[in-house]
């Protein structure tokens, strides 16, 4: 650059002259996923994305309340920052034996028997109100909790994650025999749910304040 040219307007006469601002516009970007996505975190640039998920599963029993996740299970333990773009939620009937089996097919509205909250630990900010039913919460086609500005925490940050259900559903499913001769259709009630979550987002690499 010619350091003999005028400044831009509004900018300083003298030599260096400081980076330019962005205007609150310039502070987002759009995103494949039709959303938005910040250019800064923290008061630092980002540089680019890192493709990461944080997955977790719970047996929750039939008619039970108070289930949490283990405290560890979503906290972000990275030194990077985890930008959150959606949450993927799976239930899945299953048995009380031991091992447990999968029921085969599975029933159709076990989303209209489990409640769910999220709380930010570090901020305690709770994500919904009140425990929420898994139906309306998420889209009918994915199964996934979007959202279009995503949701950043830091590094040591994490959710609890508290899961209630109700008398699970009771359906019709073939059970095989003891020989697996025989199989016959029976009524099931659901005696516990796994219950399968993923946070699913970016890592964020950030430029060092010498780059910003």
């Amino acid at each position: 650059m010619d350091m003999h040219l005028p400044p831009p307007a509004g900018w300083p006469a003298q030599w260096p002259w400081p980076l330019p601002q962005p205007a609150p516009a310039e502070m987002t970007i759009p995103f494949a996923s039709d959303g938005l996505v910040p250019k800064v975190y923290d008061d630092q640039w980002i540089k680019h994305r890192i493709p990461y998920t944080i997955p977790g599963e719970l047996e929750v029993a039939a008619n039970s309340s108070g289930n949490f996740f283990p405290e560890d299970v979503f906290k972000n333990a990275a030194s990077k920052p985890f930008e959150i773009h959606w949450i993927n939620v799976r239930l899945t009937a299953i048995s009380n034996d031991t091992p447990r089996f999968i029921y085969d097919p599975q029933p159709t509205t076990l989303n209209k028997h489990v409640r769910l909250k999220f709380t930010e630990v570090e901020t305690e900010q709770n994500l919904n109100k009140a425990m929420q039913l898994v139906d309306p919460l998420l889209e009918d086609d994915s199964l996934t909790w979007r959202w279009p500005i995503p949701y950043t925490i830091s590094n040591q940050s994490g959710f609890n994650v508290q899961v209630d259900a109700t008398v699970l559903p009771r359906y019709c499913v073939e059970i095989s025999s003891a020989t697996d001769q025989d199989c016959t259709a029976t009524v099931v009630a659901v005696p516990y749910v796994r219950v399968e979550i993923t946070f699913i987002g970016y890592f964020l690499v950030l430029a060092p304040p010498s780059e910003a």
